[in-house]
């Protein structure tokens, strides 16, 4: 019976050569032999496979493959390598859904391979659609930028606000997880950084011009520069137009974002700092370098994470931890922050422990028009809004 051709569309190929070509050489072997059957045009893509193998995409979807085998294929393999001067080579030829393909040498490379190649294009094509994305949102200025006070207990004061930005509303990118993850995956981080600083302090001199309140904005630690040949100074310490001042700007640094170019960022500090800018340590606790990070950024301001601060009433552990980066503060000259507090429990529990500044839906919710006038205490009935009681549980509010 006539052995069967390789079918007509998209084909994979995988070759397999033993021993290995020196230098790469199974790479370019391969990819003559295929062209040899199909043409040189019609060669998708090639990549080197585990081993020895090597995979070879082949657009058939113009040509009649089905008169292809892998015979035809085997043979010239083997012709294309006595060309090349590496006789007696052991060759496997096979394709996706071959019943060649029944070595664990040949398997391997099929179950390999073809899921690269599957998650590369999917990669490819999700980041291809975020930059597209965010390119969009940025260009409009469509990113919204919530603020949510930081209050002074002893005196219920506000002390200042920090900026949470936010993609549009409905948006698949509305999170600020979501925006900042499709940043990532698009290779826009430091961009996306840099825009979202930029409104945050626009729309706070909108909000709060002639308040004497601070301005915390989240910024990734290599938005702080502009990368060496850049044309234009551009950070997230520099504005088109009235912004914030910076001498009222503290910049948050997330212990989750480690600083992998310290000599920069003590650069771009030291001059942010003789603007008068101050600098946060956010999400303290939560990572696993958090004395390093107090070390190199020297914080003003440390942000207890808020899940140490979540039912720290109940867990004794965590009043531990908070109880100890109290002290490391004290020991560094920075004010704690308690971020998350949505009880009055939670919140006796911190001032306990020495903290002063707290955020959290206690007080208020994150919102785009904050009231410019603040009645603290009678904030604190959020916590039911953020909590429902069950139908029929009686509800007190103060």
């Amino acid at each position: 019976m006539a052995e069967p051709g390789i079918g007509q569309g998209l084909a994979v190929l995988i070759f397999a050569i033993d021993p290995p070509l020196p230098n790469g050489a199974g790479l370019s072997t391969c990819f003559a032999a295929a062209a040899q059957i199909f043409g040189p045009r019609r060669i998708e893509d090639i990549v080197m496979g585990p081993g020895s193998t090597t995979v070879v995409i082949v657009d058939g979807s113009a040509s009649d493959e089905s008169e292809v085998t892998l015979s035809d294929l085997h043979l010239a393999l083997v012709a294309e390598l006595n060309r090349r001067g590496f006789p007696g080579r052991t060759v496997e030829v096979a394709t996706l859904g071959s019943p060649r393909a029944t070595t664990a040498y040949m398997r391997e490379a099929i179950e390999h391979w073809i899921g690269h190649l599957s998650a590369e294009t999917t990669v490819t094509a999700q980041r291809r659609s975020y930059t597209a994305a965010l390119s969009r949102i940025l260009d409009s200025s469509a990113a919204r930028t919530l603020f949510q006070p930081i209050v002074d207990v002893p005196s219920e004061v506000v002390v200042g606000y920090e900026a949470l930005s936010r993609g549009p509303l409905g948006h698949h990118l509305e999170s600020a997880t979501a925006l900042l993850e499709a940043a990532v995956i698009a290779g826009l981080e430091r961009e996306v950084h840099v825009e979202l600083a930029r409104l945050a302090r626009e729309r706070a001199r909108e909000r709060f011009s002639g308040r004497d309140v601070l301005l915390f904005i989240n910024a990734a630690p290599t938005s702080l520069w502009t990368p060496a040949g850049g044309a234009i100074e551009r950070s997230a310490l520099t504005g088109r137009g009235r912004t914030w001042p910076l001498r009222k700007t503290v910049v948050e640094l997330t212990e989750r974002s480690p600083i992998h170019n310290p000599r920069d960022f003590l650069i771009a500090r030291g001059r942010a700092r003789r603007q008068g800018v101050q600098f946060a340590l956010d999400d303290a606790g939560a990572g696993y370098a958090g004395l390093a990070a107090v070390a190199i950024a020297a914080p003003e301001f440390i942000k207890i994470d808020m899940e140490l601060v979540r039912r720290c009433d109940r867990d004794r552990m965590k009043r531990a931890v908070i109880s100890g980066l109290v002290h490391l503060a004290q020991l560094a000259g920075a004010t704690v922050v308690a971020e998350g507090v949505e009880t009055t429990a939670e919140l006796d529990v911190v001032s306990s422990l020495g903290v002063r500044l707290v955020q959290g839906f206690l007080f208020a919710l994150p919102t785009e028009f904050p009231p410019l006038t603040q009645p603290v205490t009678s904030q604190r009935h959020i916590e039911l809004v953020a909590h429902p009681s069950p139908p029929g549980a009686l509800i007190i509010e103060d």
